[in-house]
């Protein structure tokens, strides 16, 4: 189990490594819509809020976003609805002298005929006009992930979280920003489809999280047995190949899913923020090959 889990450590912060090195930009791949029954509502709803962007409406942009909402960048900064709202009406942009495009390439939502949760795996790619400004970027790609939540029959986006961003000044100058954690979960995807797994298809995934405390490491397993994951608390491994002491307790939890980014991110969302609340630590995924 000791060595298990170093080699897992070890193909983590490759992949990470591996991820900075060789993703293909975002302009150099192809996103096709996907086939969900949300689809054409939550289109919508990103329609609506380009429109309330467009218009610089303060109150209709507030209508669409949830209670609580948070926006993350690629870095991990975090902005709130005010300060998010604030500052896109101060965005110097001449919107007549650009092309706009979303594609909801991906949406997993909770189970059942009305679902109240759904993850987005949002591209968006704008293109300015020649003469477009100076100041507006020629080219501007964005790669998110978005969660929106059912209020009162209502669809609200409730967090989103950058994981990509490709821009292209007026001067020709190309600038690629990226989340590494997020870009390792999709090398590791496609690490699983290399090896023969196939992905529209449910598998064991299991998500790697260390508590300093077994009272809380119980807390936190029953809270993600709620969420209906499977789990099950370990002591802490002692000492380490490497000469340290690991002394956390591990908590594994077990999820039959079909494994898409918008799965995992959900997921691995849920472990991060247990991870702050109890001090510990996140510590990624696995899956199942499954044929």
């Amino acid at each position: 189990m000791k060595d298990e889990r170093a080699l897992f450590s070890w193909i983590k912060a490759f992949f990470r490594r591996d991820a900075k090195q060789s993703s293909p930009t975002l302009s150099s791949r192809s996103f096709v819509p996907c086939d969900h029954p949300l689809r054409d509502t939550l289109d919508q709803r990103y329609l609506d809020m380009r429109a309330a962007m467009a218009a610089g409406d303060r109150e209709a942009m507030a209508a669409i976003l949830a209670d609580g909402f948070v926006s993350r960048d690629i870095r991990g900064r975090t902005t709130f609805s005010g300060a998010m709202i604030e500052a896109v009406t101060r965005l110097e942009i001449d919107r007549s002298k650009r092309i706009v495009a979303t594609t909801l390439a991906e949406i997993t939502s909770t189970p059942g005929p009305d679902p109240d949760k759904a993850t987005v795996l949002q591209h968006y790619a704008m293109t300015s006009a020649p003469d477009a400004p100076r100041t507006m970027p020629r080219m501007l790609q964005a790669l998110s992930i978005d969660t929106w939540r059912q209020v009162d029959g209502m669809w609200l986006l409730a967090r989103t979280q950058t994981l990509e961003m490709e821009v292209v000044d007026a001067n020709g100058r190309r600038r690629i920003t990226r989340n590494l954690a997020a870009l390792a979960d999709e090398r590791v995807l496609e690490q699983l489809r290399s090896n023969g797994s196939d992905l529209s298809k449910p598998t064991d995934i299991s998500f790697h999280l260390y508590i300093p405390s077994q009272i809380d490491a119980i807390a936190t397993a029953t809270e993600l047995a709620g969420l209906g994951f499977h789990t099950k608390v370990n002591a802490p491994i002692g000492k380490l190949p490497v000469g340290a002491t690991e002394d956390r307790f591990f908590v594994v939890s077990h999820l039959t899913a079909i494994p898409t980014l918008t799965t995992i991110h959900s997921a691995a969302t849920t472990m991060a923020a247990l991870a702050d609340r109890y001090n510990g630590k996140y510590d990624g995924w696995e899956a199942a090959i499954q044929q």
